[in-house]
């Protein structure tokens, strides 16, 4: 019996289309390696899509670049950057993602302005960065600490701490409603503490 076997990869190459009997099929999943011969394709060149390093640059993300535009307050600073966000085009991830959404960073802000007199202003430089699906994200890193902070909508927050604890890394994660703010207090307090 002949079967077709249509294989594809995900790193530019055209798919290829073979016909053989079953048993060479079977023969071919034994393989633990597999050589291919590419004959050259011509064909369109692919779109170019923006790189994670220019939406940084577009984004001001790279405090050294410009320091002084930016507000010194940790809070102003991630809302500076989360509103450049709302600036991306449609598509900025390569698959039609939209731009941060305004309820997000509407819920982003307030839950910020909540926790004003809880984080300090001298926090690390948060890195803050577009989710697919119009959310948002925001990162702080210390030599021992990492906290992400992840807008997916506008009433939910999720969480990744972690922390290397005598060499080892210790990790948590879980979700949050936005109004939960004891409880995201806390997540800040667990950051800044020694």
């Amino acid at each position: 019996m002949s079967v077709q076997v249509t294989i594809t990869t995900d790193v530019g190459f055209d798919p290829v289309v073979l016909t053989m009997d079953s048993k060479a099929l079977t023969d071919l999943e034994k393989q633990a390696t597999v050589t291919w011969v590419r004959a050259p394709v011509r064909r369109k060149p692919a779109p170019r899509e923006t790189t994670l390093e220019e939406i940084e640059l577009q984004l001001g993300q790279d405090s050294a670049t410009n320091p002084d535009e930016e507000p010194q307050n940790w809070i102003d600073v991630v809302v500076v950057r989360a509103g450049k966000l709302c600036d991306l085009p449609r598509g900025w991830d390569g698959s039609g993602s939209p731009p941060l959404l305004p309820t997000i960073l509407a819920a982003a802000q307030d839950l910020l302005e909540q926790l004003r007199n809880v984080i300090p202003a001298d926090l690390p430089d948060p890195f803050v960065c577009p989710l697919s699906g119009g959310g948002l994200q925001i990162e702080v890193t210390s030599d021992t600490k990492h906290l992400e902070i992840m807008f997916d909508g506008p009433s939910e927050i999720i969480f990744l701490k972690e922390e290397n604890v005598a060499g080892e890394e210790v990790m948590d994660s879980g979700q949050l409603s936005a109004r939960d703010v004891p409880n995201i207090k806390r997540l800040f307090k667990w950051f800044d503490s020694a």
